[in-house]
């Protein structure tokens, strides 16, 4: 069961990375109105639960499978406690970088969800063979 999960994930952060890559205007503008909502601290809920199961995880690949978990469970906390301030990074970011730069850092977090979708996925298919 924790096998299929973890394909799961995968094809969920690959098609979100992609996403990304390929509209990140409009996925900035998706993930700003996210953050600026009020039920932006429930992000780190989710984060905290998506993230335990990647933990226990012990198949091929749990070493990085365990450390993408730890990266998501305590980003959770912070997403929880301080909504205000992520609300401020993207007003900031907005505000003072200019739309290229914008870009770019929607790219930086598109490849990190690719690699992990990938990693994910493979990590089931050695797993399962």
């Amino acid at each position: 069961m924790l096998e299929l999960y973890i394909l799961l994930f995968g094809i969920f952060q690959l098609i979100a990375g992609l996403l990304e890559f390929f509209m990140p205007a409009g996925l900035f503008r998706l993930w700003k109105t996210w953050a600026l909502s009020r039920f932006f601290p429930l992000h780190g809920f989710i984060l905290i639960a998506a993230g335990f199961p990647l933990i226990v995880y012990k198949g091929s690949l749990h070493g990085i499978i365990f450390w993408i978990g730890v990266f998501m469970v305590l980003t959770g906390p912070f997403l929880m406690i301080y909504p205000e301030k992520i609300r401020k990074v993207f007003l900031t970011a907005e505000n003072d970088l200019t739309p290229r730069d914008l870009r770019m850092l929607v790219y930086v977090d598109s490849f990190v969800r690719i690699a992990a979708g990938i990693l994910s996925i493979v990590a089931w298919y050695k797993t399962i063979c």
